[in-house]
């Protein structure tokens, strides 16, 4: 199977999932996952079928896949991130078989484009200010930079190993990913959560400060 993995800015990692942070935007992640994924089966679901003696792409009504929503990174920072196993499977009049997967991967970077933009239109609706970024990259605009760098290390362990051996571009970047990946840590909620708020209260950050209250909610449907 296929693993489509989509995961939350890392401002929105830190409110949503640190200790009096807004477990709101958990729940605002798993509605744009869910969108996402609708609007993958709708759209870019098919399977291969021999039709006069010529293979064709067959459109079906959905996939088969399952969902593990994970909260931390490999170095346990925040990391609210959601794994979307798609099953190798599909039916057509009764009949199952392996998906022709390829439109899928051609548009992967507009999914996650989707996504962002579903996640960026409720964290907005809840009351949220945002920092809109190149292409369709946000963050909360409360949650400073340092802040968001100091629940980056795993990002500024690749960016340190792609530097060191001078790779550059997308590609290359997830090269660095791969070189530099080891086990992951495993820690308990509650030692993540006491680690977090130090680290918070470090940079003179308080997430509980940030929270809009139900009077901030906007309607953004224009």
């Amino acid at each position: 199977g296929w693993d489509l993995t989509f995961s939350a800015p890392k401002s929105v990692s830190v409110m949503a999932l640190s200790e009096g942070g807004d477990k709101r935007l958990i729940e605002a992640h798993r509605n744009a996952v869910a969108s996402t994924m609708r609007h993958i089966e709708e759209n870019l679901a098919f399977i291969r079928k021999g039709v006069d003696g010529q293979q064709q792409l067959k459109k079906i009504d959905g996939l088969l896949y399952a969902t593990f929503e994970h909260g931390t990174s490999r170095l346990l920072d925040p990391q609210l991130h959601s794994h979307n196993f798609v099953m190798n499977m599909g039916e057509l009049a009764g009949e199952f078989r392996s998906l022709e997967t390829k439109p899928i991967y051609d548009r992967m970077l507009d999914m996650g484009a989707f996504y962002r933009n579903e996640l960026a239109t409720l964290s907005h609706r809840l009351g949220y200010d945002l920092d809109i970024k190149a292409g369709s990259q946000f963050e909360l605009a409360c949650v400073p930079d340092a802040v968001i760098k100091q629940f980056s290390k795993r990002r500024e362990e690749i960016k340190a190993a792609a530097d060191e051996r001078g790779l550059h571009g997308g590609k290359s970047m997830q090269q660095a990913a791969l070189m530099t990946r080891e086990n992951k840590l495993h820690a308990d909620v509650e030692t993540c959560q006491t680690r977090w708020s130090g680290e918070c209260e470090a940079q003179g950050f308080s997430p509980e400060q940030h929270v809009p209250d139900e009077h901030h909610k906007r309607d953004v449907r224009q």
